[in-house]
């Protein structure tokens, strides 16, 4: 890892491989694990006692009797109305964030895995 002026925020503390790709194409495009000693985290299987099955079956009921031809869609997300939405919880949790530092990704899942290719150099 280079050290950089500290006064940047945070950035002089992430991995040379991620500085080099901010801002293009490919930020944040690292998925294949090459070490075969790797535990893959892409399953789970949470306590199912711990589910929260009559409130998901209420919010199901609801969102397919209010909105039944875009319930089940496909769509691209709206990772603006949630960056927004997590700002105001973390403020409401007294924490000052600003919607561009929050980075949303696909699962916890790929938020572990760009955490770690952000800080950690290969080999780390």
């Amino acid at each position: 890892m280079t050290q950089q002026d500290p006064s940047d925020g945070i950035e002089h503390l992430f991995a040379d491989t991620v500085r080099d790709t901010m801002g293009s194409a490919v930020y944040g495009d690292w998925r294949s694990i090459h070490n075969a000693d790797a535990v893959p985290l892409a399953f789970g299987f949470p306590y199912p006692e711990s589910f929260p099955n009559e409130e998901l079956a209420a919010a199901t009921d609801s969102l397919l009797s209010s909105e039944p031809e875009r319930a089940l869609q496909y769509g691209g997300g709206d990772a603006d109305g949630l960056r927004d939405l997590v700002v105001d919880r973390a403020r409401d949790r007294g924490i000052d964030c600003a919607a561009e530092t929050v980075h949303v990704t696909n699962g916890a899942t790929r938020a572990i895995d760009t955490v770690c290719r952000t800080f950690l150099e290969p080999g780390d």
